[in-house]
């Protein structure tokens, strides 16, 4: 079972993922975070195998969250889900930790992909 953790400040957003997700015989959200200071603490409590990941969230950025977490849990794998599609930001991210970095707009087969890839420790990327 693949345990996740999502992380965006935008509600609509992670209740459109859980939908996404749900029904998914391998994989388990445990829990959400609407900013980076709160998935800093969940992520402590439930140590995911993978964190969906919003870049701009309140208090703490997704990218300063990530690599708090990634300090003290190196093997959790990070997926960017950002508006961003930008080579700057993707480059930011992979160098940061992240194993993953998608658009937004992604389908959810792919998203699904990556969520498999990344859980098994490799990294994805859509180019």
């Amino acid at each position: 079972m693949i345990k996740i953790i999502v992380a965006d400040d935008h509600k609509l957003v992670r209740d459109g993922i859980r939908l996404a997700l749900q029904g998914e015989k391998n994989i388990e959200l445990v829990s959400e975070a609407e900013n980076g200071e709160d998935l800093i603490k969940i992520s402590e409590q439930f140590i995911p195998d993978v964190i969906l990941l919003d870049l701009n969230m309140p208090k703490v950025d997704g990218l300063s969250a990530m690599k708090q977490i990634l300090n003290i849990h190196p093997e959790t794998g990070f997926i960017v889900l950002s508006m961003y599609e930008d080579p700057v930001h993707l480059r930011e991210c992979d160098k940061a930790g992240a194993s993953s970095y998608l658009p937004k707009n992604v389908e959810k087969d792919e998203l699904l992909k990556a969520i498999e890839k990344v859980a098994r420790g490799e990294k994805y990327y859509n180019a």
